[in-house]
């Protein structure tokens, strides 16, 4: 029986990485992501910048994007935007609000001084893509 187990969650962790981006797709959907969050295109993103996605996102106006709402903005494949989403939604409430996304910003954000910059948003977006949680206290 663990045999089994084992065979079935190496073939999900072989088919789930296999049709997330590498290379340079993997780098046009940071490049995207990260052009479409500077909403002031300074190449800064601030945490307003990135709060204020959901807000963009929300279709239907009630103050939470959804997963199918994100997955019509999202550069990235339907894979790529449920691994990002599911991360950013730790409590699988399917609701991403402004607060929630705010949060995140003191991750995103590694050397706090109020910017984050590409390489800075590659490696918490790179995180989120492949399916590291992002843990946010308070």
């Amino acid at each position: 029986m663990k045999a089994v187990i084992y065979i079935q969650l190496l073939a999900y962790v072989y088919i789930s990485h296999a049709v997330l981006p590498t290379g340079d797709a993997l780098l046009k959907i940071l490049q995207d992501t990260y052009h479409n969050v500077d909403a002031n295109q300074d190449g800064l993103i601030q945490r307003e910048e990135l709060a204020g996605f959901p807000v963009h996102a929300d279709r239907n106006h009630d103050g939470c994007m959804t997963l199918a709402e994100y997955k019509m903005v999202t550069s990235g494949t339907a894979e790529t935007a449920t691994n990002v989403f599911r991360n950013l939604d730790p409590d699988n409430s399917d609701c991403l609000t402004h607060d929630k996304i705010s949060r995140q910003f003191d991750i995103l954000d590694r050397d706090k001084n109020g910017d984050g910059d590409f390489q800075e948003f590659s490696h918490w977006f790179t995180n989120l893509i492949f399916g590291h949680p992002v843990n946010v206290v308070g």
